[in-house]
């Protein structure tokens, strides 16, 4: 073989490389090209399902939020706040016929938006059921964490102490910025 006829056919080889590896670089952004297609096409596909459970559920969504937020207070001060929870356990003793009422808080230590709440009282142990009752129904930001009830003797006048974990949200009034 001639110089001329290797030189040739080094050229042409050094050609089909050339190609091969345009070939193989113009495949691999291919698949690359295929893969970022597809991953646009299951994120559309999954925001579209989540757009239409948002719109079939949408009533429940909101009343499960209605709900969440019945479990925190909303005051625009610790102390107000606190203020109604007295008023409120009074309240409460007052239509249960409960005596003896007492509310103490501690301070909020930890600032993790909940407060113990002890509250003390005397009276029947079916008016203290019923009260335990309404505090569960009606005060959801109020959750019992301990209840201890004495009864000294049959007939006597029980009494109860109850621990309460006052949970709360500070919020600013309407009309401040």
């Amino acid at each position: 073989m001639s110089a001329n006829r290797l030189d040739r056919i080094n050229k042409r080889w050094a050609a089909v490389g050339i190609i091969w590896v345009l070939v193989l670089a113009v495949n691999y952004w291919n698949i690359g090209e295929m893969y970022r297609i597809r991953e646009a096409r299951e994120k559309k596909v999954f925001l579209t399902m989540d757009e239409q459970f948002l719109r079939a559920h949408s009533r429940e969504i909101a009343e499960s939020l209605k709900k969440r937020e019945a479990f925190f207070d909303s005051a625009e001060a610790l102390s107000l706040g606190l203020l109604t929870v007295e008023s409120n356990l009074e309240e409460l003793a007052a239509r249960y016929r409960l005596t003896d009422v007492e509310v103490r808080s501690q301070s909020d230590q930890d600032g993790s938006g909940g407060i113990p709440v002890l509250f003390s009282c005397g009276g029947s142990l079916k008016g203290m059921v019923q009260c335990l009752e309404a505090l569960r129904k009606d005060y959801a930001y109020m959750p019992v964490t301990k209840v201890t009830i004495e009864i000294e003797g049959r007939g006597a006048p029980a009494k109860c102490e109850i621990r309460l974990n006052y949970r709360y949200r500070i919020v600013r009034p309407e009309g401040q910025a």
